[in-house]
């Protein structure tokens, strides 16, 4: 069996910084691995990397989709897979740390390749981007990575994202799409209690990464009550969690206080998209 020379994880806590637009953290963890024999492969080694916590914006917990494709978003308290894990050898979509049959352009093995190499390389860049002037972002993540052979768990590390900036009210805007991109899909419907008072409907639109920020007056969301009446809503904010990988931009409408929608029409682009259940949260 394989054995591990090194394993170098980011320190224990690190600080977001709010710069460029964008309030996050980047980071990276290295292995090596030593095969049993000399020139002989690594590959019953692997790692794993997993997640809970919060992100919040002016105190309200905003969700994140650790994989959009099976609803998995992060607990407060328990640590779930970060990212989407293949399906056997199919890497489409997929989007989990360390999974040997998937080469991806933020973590790779080497020495001397991907199947069987005694190098692992990855990074991240949790946070929240395309900040809105304004407000307060808050990131409370932490993480666990392991390094894994079939029988278990060989070592582990664990580190924390903590910290919390509030954008000046005077910043300009980041500049939006001017319209809806093929790839941005509206994937849930929450409504909750704010901690600063008032009620809020959140619309989450799954969206590539790196892509300009969210355009809220793109997107059109009517709510209804269990009677069949409209809510009216006020214009929303859009605020961005993402990485490297993914990224998904949660719409916040102010809601009258008494409001129960129960669901939500939604158009993009003035093209009707569908409808989605509102959750209470």
């Amino acid at each position: 069996m394989s054995s591990v020379l090194s394993f170098t994880t980011p320190a224990a806590t690190l600080t977001p910084v709010l710069a460029s637009g964008n309030f996050t953290a980047q980071f990276n963890a290295t292995a090596t691995f030593e095969p049993d024999t000399p020139g002989g492969s690594c590959a019953d080694l692997f790692y794993r990397q997993y997640l809970f916590g919060t992100y919040t914006v002016d105190g309200l917990a905003t969700t994140h989709y650790l994989c959009r494709a099976t609803n998995v978003v992060i607990s407060p308290s328990v640590p779930r897979e970060d990212g989407c894990p293949p399906v056997g050898s199919n890497c489409t979509g997929a989007s989990a740390y360390g999974y040997r049959q998937c080469n991806m352009t933020n973590q790779y093995y080497s020495n001397p390749d991907q199947a069987t190499g005694a190098n692992f390389w990855m990074s991240d860049t949790p946070g929240f981007y395309n900040v809105q002037p304004g407000h307060t972002y808050g990131l409370n993540l932490n993480f666990n990575g392991q390094i894994q052979n079939a029988g278990g768990v060989v070592t582990q590390a664990n580190w924390q994202v903590l910290g919390s900036a509030t954008t000046p009210a005077t910043t300009t805007a980041p500049l939006t799409a001017g319209s809806c991109s093929h790839n941005e899909t509206p994937v849930g419907l929450s409504v909750a209690d704010h901690p600063e008072g008032g009620r809020v409907a959140i619309l989450s639109v799954a969206r590539d990464a790196g892509a300009p920020a969210m355009n809220a007056a793109a997107v059109d969301l009517r709510l209804w009550d269990r009677f069949g009446r409209e809510i009216q809503t006020g214009p929303a904010v859009a605020h961005e969690i993402g990485n490297a990988r993914a990224a998904t931009a949660h719409l916040v409408y102010p809601l009258p206080a008494d409001a129960q929608p129960v669901k939500g029409l939604v158009a993009m682009d003035g093209v009707p998209w569908g409808e989605l259940p509102a959750l209470f949260v």
